[in-house]
Parts: structure tokens; sequence; C-alpha cells
């Protein structure tokens, strides 16, 4: 292994616990359905929860001191957000319904190593051994989590019964 765990900050290992645990719930939520809250609605109610945690763990430095206007950053955030933010959950709470939560956590799962195949292509990132595993460890992880036991012992019991 090339990486030394113990060097990183406890800092570093809560914000991957929160964002694990916000994903979850995410997931959680959007797996329940509720036909009187529209595509729309659910759009609104995610940007708002995340602008509500954004906003308690960063300062708006960049409105105050006028950087966001006299640099033109805000023309990066609005495609950060309608790319990031807006059309993702958008067309995910479209599709939810439509393929269920198991194979939508599975489909999330792939942004993981299409994100290190970018980095690797447009940003020349170096990518170790430790993290493809890692990725294929969280991907394996999310695959299994969604076979329920009855599957599995379905499977099994198929299997018994041609042989």
């Amino acid at each position: 292994m090339d990486v030394d765990i113990t060097r990183v900050p406890l800092q570093g290992w809560l914000w991957g616990l929160g964002t694990a645990f916000c994903y979850s719930l995410f997931l959680f939520f959007y797996g329940k359905t509720n036909p009187a809250m529209t595509t729309s609605n659910r759009l609104v109610l995610v940007s708002f929860f995340a602008f509500i945690t954004t906003a308690v763990f960063q300062t708006p430095q960049i409105i105050w001191d006028g950087t966001l206007f006299t640099e033109s950053l805000w023309i990066y955030g609005l495609a950060l957000g309608l790319f990031g933010m807006i059309l993702p959950v958008y067309l995910f709470s479209i599709s939810i319904p439509k393929i269920g939560l198991n194979k939508s956590s599975i489909l999330s799962a792939v942004e993981l190593p299409v994100a290190m195949i970018i980095s690797v292509i447009l940003l020349n990132e170096m990518v170790t051994l430790l993290q493809v595993f890692g990725v294929l460890i969280i991907i394996f992880g999310i695959f299994l989590s969604t076979l329920s036991l009855k599957e599995m012992l379905g499977k099994e019991n198929r299997k018994n019964t041609f042989n």
C-alpha cells in the first residue's frame, strides 16, 4: 500500500462518514414513494437541505468580498448548480420509481469509477491501487446490500431443484 492512512486527520474521516450518512439518507427518502410529492417538489426539498447543510459548514466569503461577481464566478456556480445539483437530482427522482431503489443505488455507485477515470484523463491525476481497491469495495458493498436474504436463498433453492 502506497498511502499511510494513519496520517489522515480525524476531520477527513468525519467528513467521509458524514457524506456517507447524507447519501444514505438521500437514497432512503427517495426510495419512499409519496404520490402527493411531485418530482419538482422533491428537487426543491433536496436542494433546500443541501443548501442548509452547505451554509452551516461554509462561509459565504466570496459574496461578502464581491469575488463572486467581479471575477465571474457566478457563471461557474450556475453551471455547477445545474449539472451538479438540479439535473442529477431531477433525473434521479424520475428514475427511482421506474427502476427501483436497489438498481438506482447500484447505478449511482457507477459515479465513482467514472469520476476516477475522468480525473485521470482530464486532470492527469494519479490513481493508486488503494483507491481502485476502495472503489471496488464500495461498489461490491452496494451491490451486496441490494441483494435480500430471500433472493440469495431463492437462488440457492433453485439450484437444488434443478440438480
